[in-house]
């Protein structure tokens, strides 16, 4: 499966059955899908509940298990999910966005990586460099040197914006991370990836 398979993730859930008799890929619901088919049962509970159907609205994780019996999930393939995603209702424009973008990003990356030497060299400079702003710098360009450096990471190895909020990833910059920088939060790497993008755009329609 391609890597940039991994960025669809954020946005579907799998029980890790595979998908009819593909033995090769997982059945996908989609999550704005699904949260938006819980509203819908959840309404449909509380006009039960008034006429005397129902004792209670059902909780939030029975309603999710009812969506997902309610849904039928699509396969687990790539470019299914950037289908369903590009043509999905249910899904915000701004998740929709940084979905496609993110995926056209780590589709570009997989078929043109950086030679190992030039990797390094990369790292070494990107290291260098990070000692001399941490004595040159205000802590407020220095702050937002970081967000960059960071943001620029996440690309480079494709790791899911969902990762900057889990608590272990957290805990652990906050505990190697120099205290002058606060660590930031998935809006703010999902909006610098969304504002790069719309330059990278806007350049190429001036072109």
């Amino acid at each position: 499966m391609p890597r940039f398979a991994s960025v669809f993730w954020d946005y579907y859930y799998t029980n890790d059955t595979k998908f009819k008799t593909d033995k090769s890929h997982k059945n996908a619901w989609c999550n704005a899908c699904l949260e938006r088919r819980v509203v819908v049962l959840q309404e449909l509970d509380r006009a039960r509940v008034g006429s005397g159907e129902l004792e209670g609205i059902r909780d939030y994780e029975d309603l999710r298990v009812a969506a997902i019996e309610h849904i039928s999930p699509i396969c687990g393939k790539p470019e299914r999910m950037k289908s369903h995603l590009k043509n999905c209702k249910s899904i915000s424009d701004d998740d929709r966005t940084v979905a496609l973008l993110s995926a056209q990003s780590a589709e570009a990356k997989s078929k043109s990586r950086f030679p190992s030497s030039s990797y390094q060299g990369m790292m070494r400079t990107a290291i260098m460099r990070s000692r001399r702003l941490l004595e040159m710098l205000p802590p407020e360009e220095l702050q937002a040197e970081f967000n960059a450096d960071l943001y620029q990471l996440f690309v480079a190895v494709e790791f899911p914006w969902s990762m900057i909020d889990e608590p272990t990833f957290r805990e652990f910059m906050h505990t190697w991370v120099w205290a002058d920088v606060d660590i930031p939060t998935r809006q703010d790497m999902e909006k610098a990836y969304i504002e790069r993008e719309l330059k990278h755009k806007a350049s190429d329609i001036r072109r």
